[in-house]
């Protein structure tokens, strides 16, 4: 995949998304599973939007900084 069209991706796979937080198969089943980050599926496979991920990083940052 070139550069370009990786750039314009607006979902990533269940392994891309854990790669992009940096986290185990587990957790990610667990915010997923949780509530906390949603997800939705075309066919058989799930997806996580960008701007989902994008969201969930954003309120993990806002409560730290409350801290």
């Amino acid at each position: 995949m070139s550069q370009i069209a990786q750039d314009l991706k607006l979902a990533l796979s269940v392994k891309e998304a854990r790669g992009a937080l940096g986290v185990s198969h587990g957790f990610f089943y667990k915010i997923l599973n949780s509530g906390k980050l949603k997800s939705f599926k075309i066919g058989d496979k799930r997806l996580i939007s960008v701007k989902e991920l994008e969201r969930y990083v954003s309120e993990l940052e806002a409560g730290e900084a409350t801290k």
